[in-house]
């Protein structure tokens, strides 16, 4: 710990990669682990320990608070700081929702939250995730336009939907029917984004 602080009185720049929301924390100590104790080591107690995950409030709470200590620690030296987030989903999850549901909550708390210091003038984003993310890198769920979602991704996000909706699984055809999907497509709709496509550059 005392290298640690070494470090942050000497440093110019920090680079901070946030990663995932999701942690467990020692109910007693405030320890905070990234994974569930017993996972990797150690042994789980339900008593000892409990599983969070912050949201956007909390989040923004610590990093005010953690500057606040740089700056104590540093004695109000400057400094700049360089802020990632992290492309790596979960590869599970303890909330009860979907890994994928998860994930993007997760990222998208922390996105926020990268967002929302990078208008400090100490603070500077760089778009790792965005690089990871963006659909250019041959996603398979996009038309070769890179905007348009494939007919056969919008076919599987809906049999996902009524799989998991049987509630509604007997209007499925009268839903599409309403929709009428296809003639809308003979008619020509028309949109802001198909005209600037048309007429942009």
């Amino acid at each position: 710990m005392s290298q640690v602080k070494e470090l942050f009185k000497k440093l110019d720049v920090l680079i901070l990669t946030l990663g995932l929301t999701e942690m467990w924390v020692d109910k007693k100590y405030g320890t905070v682990y990234p994974t569930a104790p017993g996972v990797i080591a150690g042994q789980f107690d339900e008593d000892s320990f409990e599983f969070q995950n912050p949201n956007f409030r909390s989040i923004n709470r610590d990093m005010r608070e953690f500057v606040k200590v740089m700056k104590r620690i540093r004695k109000n030296k400057d400094f700049k700081m360089i802020l990632t987030v992290s492309p790596v989903p979960l590869t599970a999850t303890a909330s009860g929702n979907h890994v994928l549901s998860s994930t993007v909550y997760s990222k998208s708390v922390l996105r926020a939250i990268a967002g929302y210091w990078a208008e400090k003038d100490f603070v500077d984003y760089f778009p790792s995730y965005e690089i990871v993310t963006n659909p250019r890198n041959h996603s398979t769920g996009f038309s070769d336009n890179l905007r348009s979602v494939r007919s056969e991704t919008v076919d599987m996000v809906m049999r996902h939907f009524f799989a998991s909706h049987s509630i509604i699984k007997s209007s499925k055809n009268s839903f599409f029917e309403t929709m009428n999907l296809d003639k809308a497509q003979d008619d020509g709709v028309e949109c802001e984004e198909e005209l600037l496509e048309v007429f942009g550059p």
